[in-house]
């Protein structure tokens, strides 16, 4: 269909590059999750609020539908439209107040992509002068790759000439058509161009010795034999996939024998078939996959090879992501999301030609390449071992359901074109070199925010918790690092936490979005660790936390020597702390607390099971539910910090615990505690005068931190 004459007389050539869209802020709509997005203006005195910046489109969303019907684009916009509107009728039916009716259409461009963006304005998202106005879709400019021979094409790519055997519209519009299949030769050469830039023109480090064993891919591609370091001194490929809900084919002590001497690749579940003949075609003799490379009936065996990861993906010249795929049956090469595209006329810098106009996703407008980046729609992403296979690749094909993304340590590029340096774009699976000094003080900050990540995913085996992480973990251990001011030893590991830090990490919480966490069947951490409950978590600390507890000393019961890294059996750590005894108020679910007069409260986030505290000045009632519990602080960020605003105070972090018995006879004078949940220290504004801000300031500059200089603190054990 052409277009009708409102979209003709639309200059979206200057439209996208206006950079109007930048004084504006992006925010997301209630609910979260569904797919609500909203934005308004950056700057309060903007006059009309910002919309004489936006280019006028349809008046209303009759006329949008009306001219449907004969406009190709204002077609594509609708069906985007109708996707919004759906989305807040359901938002409706959980109570929210959203028009479905009624909307002005306005135009701006994209931040980080060729194309544009329609927003709607409606009269009721006034609110004191504010305007808000609503997402109502995003549309991504691109042109085709060209049809070029592969070996002119790599050329090409390489020195940047792409361009000019491109549609002259290529020069200028970044966004490239995606075929329907990644086996067209096109994709391969796309794929073949970007890991010979990144091996010509990037300095990682290179490969250095294989894994135990590797499979070795036979001439045509039609066999592998599983091979032992000895006789595989070959680059390698490496697999990252799901395995799915059932078992793929493995290594064991009975198929040692037939994999050595050699399987058809058709004999393999089809993520495998897929990785052998993408190595193949990269040139790559070598493939390592977990399943066919690591004896899953011998637990020795899997423990050494477990705690190797960090070497097997770090070595290996290219990991393959099987994105998509949710099973190891599924495959990652056959046909993606279908894209639907339309032709429109561009005009720019005298150049004229058509462009094919595509919808983005609603979440990756103004967001594209983040959204790209995190892939969080795709199977893989939720995988909990997958984390620490991306971080610690050197380069990555990650094959998602709608293109092909490669990542390496200096660039990110994307089959439809958008992409960048890591440096620009700010890539937060990169690892950073703890090499130089300066660095290693930021080194345990970016673990943490390393399990952050990582506690959104899901395992098969809940006793995988620190296995699944250990590659990252051997990474992250340092020999020593600065501690004020001396260097201290940095690589002791306790399950998931690091002993020279060990406050800072202690303060994390079962993230309040979510459900209480989980603990698991059978032991797997000390309460004190993240390990020991399943969820989602944050951690509530910063660099300049003023610490208001003593680590004396911590210990870890391993299971296996060979794992330094890895499962624990046991695990404790002897604390210098104030103990603070919790009550609870009527009709109050905060935790409570007087200390010298000074009254304050904390919301507590309970790790997984839920207590009850005693009353004020009253034992716990074990009859009616009630536990004995207390609290101690670890630390606060006080005034004049340069992190918060004049005058702001936060914390001190608490973490709850209970009392139980104990038989580390080592400390058996020293009381033990469980952790059960944390909080985070609030005062009373408004109230009498022991309960504000500056009382609960005094009370700890005059009291707790005079007391933990003074070395009058209370000896407890966390088990």
């Amino acid at each position: 269909m052409p277009l009708c004459h409102l979209c003709l007389d639309l200059d979206l050539a200057t439209i996208s590059r206006s950079g109007v869209i930048r004084r504006f802020n992006r925010a997301e709509g209630f609910p979260a999750h569904h797919d609500l997005f909203y934005y308004i203006a950056d700057e309060p005195d903007l006059g009309d609020a910002g919309k004489h910046l936006l280019t006028p489109y349809h008046k209303s969303l009759e006329s949008l539908q009306a001219n449907a019907k004969f406009c190709d684009l204002c077609g594509l916009v609708q069906r985007s439209v109708n996707v919004v509107l759906e989305n807040m009728a359901k938002a409706n039916d959980l109570d929210y107040k959203y028009p479905v009716s009624g909307y002005e259409l306005w135009i701006a461009d994209i931040d980080d992509a060729d194309g544009f963006q329609v927003l709607g304005f409606h009269e009721e998202s006034s609110a004191e002068g504010a305007k808000d106005y609503q997402l109502m879709g995003g549309f991504a400019f691109c042109v085709d790759d060209g049809e070029v021979p592969s070996s002119q094409l790599l050329f090409l790519k390489l020195h940047r000439l792409i361009p000019l055997i491109e549609s002259q519209l290529g020069a200028v519009i970044e966004g490239r058509k995606i075929t329907e299949s990644p086996l067209s030769p096109s994709v391969l050469d796309k794929v073949k161009a970007w890991m010979s830039q990144c091996t010509e023109q990037h300095e990682h480090e290179k490969s250095a010795s294989p894994p135990t064993r590797v499979l070795e891919i036979g001439q045509n591609g039609d066999k592998v034999f599983l091979r032992s370091s000895n006789s595989a001194t070959a680059d390698y490929a490496s697999l990252s996939h799901c395995w799915g809900s059932v078992r793929p084919a493995t290594l064991t002590l009975s198929t040692i024998e037939t994999l050595s001497m050699g399987i058809r690749t058709s004999e393999l579940p089809q993520t495998f078939q897929d990785a052998v003949w993408l190595t193949h075609q990269l040139g790559i003799r070598n493939l390592w996959i977990d399943s066919l490379c690591i004896f899953q009936d011998d637990h020795d065996d899997w423990t050494k090879e477990s705690a190797q990861m960090c070497d097997v993906y770090r070595n290996s010249v290219l990991t393959i992501a099987a994105s998509r795929a949710a099973g190891s049956s599924e495959g990652f090469l056959g046909t993606r999301l279908n894209r639907s595209y339309i032709s429109i006329p561009f005009h720019t810098d005298g150049i004229s030609g058509n462009v094919s106009v595509s919808a983005l996703p609603l979440s990756s407008v103004g967001n594209l390449i983040q959204e790209s980046l995190q892939m969080k729609e795709e199977p893989l992403t939720g995988r909990a071992w997958a984390l620490q296979e991306r971080f610690l690749s050197r380069r990555t094909l990650h094959f998602s359901r709608s293109q092909i993304h490669f990542e390496c340590e200096r660039r990110f590029f994307s089959e439809d074109g958008f992409g960048g340096s890591l440096w620009s774009i700010g890539n937060m699976f990169t690892l950073n070199n703890y090499d130089a000094e300066w660095h290693k003080e930021s080194c345990r900050r970016h673990w943490r925010e390393v399990v952050t990540l990582y506690s959104e995913r899901k395992l098969t085996f809940e006793d995988d918790k620190l296995p699944a992480v250990e590659g990252l973990a051997a990474y992250y251990s340092l020999d020593s690092i600065p501690k004020d001011g001396v260097s201290v030893p940095g690589n002791r590991y306790l399950a998931g936490l690091w002993f020279d830090d060990l406050l800072q990490d202690m303060c994390w919480e079962i993230d309040r979005r979510n459900a209480p966490g989980v603990r698991p069947q059978t032991y797997r951490a000390p309460t004190w660790s993240w390990a020991s409950v399943d969820g989602p978590i944050q951690h509530n600390s910063a660099d300049s936390m003023k610490e208001l507890a003593i680590v004396q000393d911590a210990h870890i019961d391993l299971e296996s020597s060979n794992s330094p890294f890895g499962k624990v059996t046991g695990g404790w750590v002897q604390l210098k702390v104030i103990r603070l005894r919790p009550c609870r108020l009527p009709d109050q679910t905060a935790l409570c607390f007087c200390e010298d007069g000074v009254g304050f409260y904390a919301y507590c986030q309970w790790d997984a099971e839920s207590y009850l505290a005693p009353e004020e000045d009253m034992p716990a009632k074990q009859s009616e539910g009630e536990t004995e519990l207390f609290a101690i602080p670890l630390g606060w960020i006080g005034q004049g910090n340069y992190e918060l605003s004049k005058n702001r105070v936060v914390g001190p972090t608490l973490l709850i615990l209970k009392e139980v018995k104990h038989d580390i006879h080592s400390h058996a004078h020293v009381p033990g505690f469980q952790r059960v949940g944390s909080g985070v220290a609030q005062w009373e504004s408004g109230g009498e005068e022991g309960s504000g801000k500056d009382a609960l300031v005094r009370l700890i500059v005059d009291k707790w931190e005079v007391a933990k200089e003074h070395g009058d603190l209370e000896d407890i054990l966390l088990l």
